[in-house]
């Protein structure tokens, strides 16, 4: 075994990697080496899973990587194999830390209990793979409570398709986008799926479903007959809606003696390996949701399109599919998002009831049409019905290629094409509001302060207001072309306070103005999200005149969700053949470097009045806001501030500068 695991261990060191893709997940942003924390990767299988392990040893540094995967049919299924390849380790690298990739960990007996010992006593770090969700946050097992982080991996989206195959639709014809759009319905998201040539794709599918229904069911769950559980699956892809005693005595009628507790469980176990999700109907009556039908729907498309017993794919269908997994990983990423589907005694129904924090947001209508006559009336009026009923005062219709917007009966319907709908719903910058079982960092109003021969100290006291822990806690003064930052990283738990000192005496606020001064906190959960809160400060002149003090603390910014910001370098400013000052800017989109120019005319900047340095300073704020707002908007352009985007009253200095930079986050 010894030598298996030195093998294994020193081809990975010494064979390259294959070329990989970029998806929109990214592990080395949730992954910090200080931070005891096991990230876990979870999926159906052939989703990615493997190659996002293999993009974060590329990006982090494949030396400082081990790789191994334990369905390789080499390995043995035994615990040991776990604690000999860190003893080996040790042999090899001395007391070198490495990130242990470990695919399809969940093979191994009591693999949970080794990663807690490897977690909690080495300097190696874990990031775990599977296909169970035995390593997913709703059935970690209890030994690892509190230790990891959860990253639900899923067929390619409609962004990261696109990336796999190279297109850019804001340059495509119209027809080819649709085109496009079909295909990605009907052959789905599974990656090798995408990259491979159509007359192999039905090949690959059908290893995919044998291998899953293998290792993921018949092993797992030491499934003796699999002929009826085989049938199920038959059974789904022409099932839009079920309830357990329906699919029982459909496979009665087709020769298996099962019970409803039997489908029950084979339901089951096909939600906890990922393949199949259900959305139930929107009541408030919890024994009405568990008794009415459910909807079903696929891991991916490709099992709806190819498995169905109709001779052509339903886009219907299909198009429905497509909408529920963009809502469905944004509850999955997100759990104040939920989803249901609305009915009424009369059979008129709704594809989507969106809820946030348990109230409805949206109601959402999907229909194969391609212009508004093929819009059938049952579509409309259940969509109106239905707003009326839960007081919406809009529905969304999601079409094939319609794009509208009309009041019927006193309700607004939106119609909008499936492919823009999922261009915004997959983009990678939309702000994300945080939820509110979050640990908050604030400070307590009293300030105190010292001053002497040794300088002049002001001291706050960090509190936790949230309900969870902070850890990685960081805090700052900053303001206008100002930053300091504490050395010092600390916890806070649910109501601690900690004392913090600041010496003003040796920083810039201390002998002039600094505007919009802030002190700044930024700290992660126990999930490892990182967040950002900030309090403003008052900053005055002492009595005599003599310097500037903090005399007091003013309105509090809650939460907030720190995110990528996809800039990667803004030049030095510059000027050329005319008046206007730019700046190069670098942003990283969809794993590729675009560079934009930044300008801002003469006349803004003689209405700011700044020096050279608060110059670069305020232009790299209006920069970074404005990219900001072009990659959410989906346009990333060049452009040039000027007077033309300041208010029409009268304003100069940073109160001009203040007022423009606010009015790009409107």
């Amino acid at each position: 075994m010894k030598q298996l695991l030195s093998d294994l261990v020193k081809n990975w060191w010494t064979n390259p990697l294959p070329v990989i893709k970029n998806r929109d997940v990214d592990l080395v942003s949730y992954f910090d080496r200080n931070v005891r924390k096991i990230i876990s990767v979870v999926g159906f299988r052939r989703v990615g899973k493997t190659f996002t392990l293999l993009d974060f040893a590329q990006k982090y540094g494949k030396e400082k990587c081990v790789y191994i995967n334990f369905e390789d049919e080499r390995v043995p299924k035994k615990t040991e194999v776990l604690s000999q390849l860190v003893d080996l380790l040790t042999e090899l690298k001395a007391n070198q830390p490495y990130v242990l990739l470990m695919d399809e960990i969940q093979e191994i007996p009591d693999w949970s209990l080794w990663a807690r010992r490897i977690n909690e006593t080495t300097q190696h770090r874990l990031i775990l793979s599977g296909s169970s969700s035995k390593l997913s946050s709703r059935e970690i097992p209890t030994e690892l409570r509190g230790q990891t982080i959860t990253i639900p991996m899923f067929p390619l989206n409609w962004s990261e398709f696109l990336r796999f195959r190279n297109a850019d639709i804001n340059t495509l014809p119209h027809a080819h986008v649709l085109n496009l759009l079909r295909e990605y319905l009907q052959f789905g998201g599974l990656p090798e799926i995408v990259l491979a040539e159509e007359g192999l794709r039905p090949l690959i599918l059908a290893d995919y479903l044998s291998s899953f229904v293998d290792r993921d069911i018949v092993e797992r769950y030491k499934l003796r007959k699999k002929e009826a559980f085989t049938d199920l699956l038959r059974l789904l892809p022409n099932t839009k809606s079920y309830t357990y005693t329906k699919l029982a005595n459909s496979l009665k009628g087709v020769g298996h003696t099962v019970s409803k507790s039997t489908v029950i469980r084979y339901m089951q176990w096909l939600e906890s390996s990922f393949f199949l999700s259900r959305v139930e109907v929107f009541s408030s009556n919890v024994k009405s949701r568990i008794q009415t039908v459910k909807k079903s729907y696929l891991v991916d498309n490709y099992f709806s399109s190819h498995f169905t017993s109709t001779l052509s794919p339903n886009f219907g269908h299909l198009m429905e599919q497509a909408v529920f997994h963009a809502l469905h990983r944004r509850g999955v990423w997100d759990p104040r998002y939920g989803l249901t589907y609305w009915k009424d005694y009369s059979g008129n129904e709704v594809d989507f009831v969106v809820l946030h924090n348990k109230k409805v947001e949206e109601l959402i209508q999907v229909t194969f049409a391609s212009n508004v006559t093929e819009v059938s009336e049952r579509e409309t009026k259940a969509l109106v019905k239905a707003a009326k009923a839960l007081k919406k005062p809009s529905g969304t219709l999601i079409t094939w290629d319609v794009e509208k917007t009309a009041v019927i009966d006193g309700v607004e319907v939106k119609y909008v094409s499936l492919w823009k709908w999922l261009a915004n719903k997959t983009a990678m910058n939309k702000d994300i509001e945080p939820p509110d079982d979050i640990p908050v960092l604030d400070v307590e109003p009293n300030l105190g302060g010292t001053g002497g021969p040794s300088g002049h100290f002001v001291h706050f006291h960090a509190t936790n207001i949230g309900e969870k822990v902070a850890i990685d806690c960081q805090w700052g003064i900053r303001g206008f072309n100002y930053e300091w930052r504490s050395p010092e990283t600390f916890m806070l738990r649910l109501g601690d306070r900690k004392k913090l000192e600041y010496k003003i005496s040796e920083e810039r606020p201390f002998k002039q103005f600094v505007p919009e001064l802030n002190i700044i906190f930024e700290y992660k959960d126990n999930k490892g999200i990182s967040y950002f809160t900030r309090r403003e400060l008052v900053l005055e002149k002492v009595p005599s005149g003599a310097f500037y003090n903090i005399t007091k603390v003013g309105t509090f910014h809650p939460a907030v969700i720190l995110q990528n910001s996809k800039i990667r370098n803004i030049s030095e400013p510059y000027r050329r053949d005319n008046l206007i000052t730019k700046v190069d800017v670098d942003i990283e989109v969809d794993g590729e470097i675009k560079q934009v120019q930044m300008g801002i005319g003469p006349i803004l900047i003689k209405v700011f009045g700044f020096s050279p340095d608060e110059l670069k300073a305020a232009f790299s704020e209006l920069v970074q806001r404005k990219v900001r707002k072009m990659l959410s908007e989906g346009k990333l352009q060049d452009n040039v501030f000027s007077s033309k985007e300041m208010p029409k009253k009268p304003l100069s200095g940073f109160e001009a500068y203040q007022a423009l930079r606010d009015s790009l986050d409107r």
